[in-house]
């Protein structure tokens, strides 16, 4: 009965079993790695994950991610946690195994703060700060984590920082199953930067959404 009764409990919260997966059988690279992945969404180039993972590590713990830890990291996610594809090039990709799965890892970082203000610093692409945070007061009904007042003031000093460097790591497979970057976000930053300068009341960022959105409206007249 007892077995009955955990075994229906599953069924009813299948975010309970990899809650039980994650917090007992995972070392902290692998958990971490996952949340990193998280923020980026998937599917996400195996190098840009990796490269997102070793930074959240520096700026973190000031520990370095070896390629000898990190495929250690694949190694123990894949086939559970993560699956990998192949693109015709050799170019590999990855997403989580299954959706609940997603759900779960956006639970438990919604209800960590410290963790969530980590990944703000050590983001490398935008969608690592767009895709899971908002300042708008309506986070919750967009499915989304309303970020704090500091960690508003972390994602701005960390655009200002890195914004020459910032890019979108949202990829998508075509139809000779290649794999590219998705190039169709682009007003939707601007649209985010303009939604932080609102909330922190950033002249900079509010200056950057218009100059960037200006710059996008003069290529397309003059260039397409």
């Amino acid at each position: 009965k007892m077995f009955n009764k955990v075994l229906l409990s599953f069924f009813d919260n299948p975010e309970s079993v990899w809650y039980y997966a994650y917090t007992s059988a995972l070392d902290k690279y692998s958990k971490y790695s996952l949340l990193v992945l998280l923020t980026m969404g998937t599917p996400a180039l195996l190098n840009d994950w990796r490269n997102a993972t070793i930074e959240f590590f520096i700026r973190t713990f000031n520990e370095s991610l070896d390629s000898i830890k990190f495929n250690s990291v694949i190694k123990e996610l894949e086939n559970t946690f993560i699956s990998t594809k192949m693109g015709s090039k050799g170019v590999i990709a990855v997403e989580f195994q299954n959706p609940s799965i997603f759900d779960f890892l956006f639970a438990f970082l919604k209800s960590n703060n410290e963790i969530i203000t980590q990944l703000l610093k050590a983001s490398i692409f935008t969608n690592q700060i767009f895709k899971l945070f908002s300042s708008n007061k309506l986070a919750n009904k967009q499915s989304l984590i309303l970020l704090t007042e500091k960690q508003i003031r972390i994602v701005e000093s960390r655009i200002i920082e890195a914004y020459d460097r910032l890019s979108s790591s949202l990829v998508a497979q075509d139809t000779k199953n290649e794999w590219h970057r998705v190039n169709n976000t682009y007003y939707q930053t601007i649209e985010h930067f303009w939604n932080f300068a609102l909330a922190s009341k950033s002249d900079f960022l509010k200056e950057l959404a218009e100059y960037e959105f200006e710059e996008k409206i003069y290529f397309s007249k003059n260039f397409n």
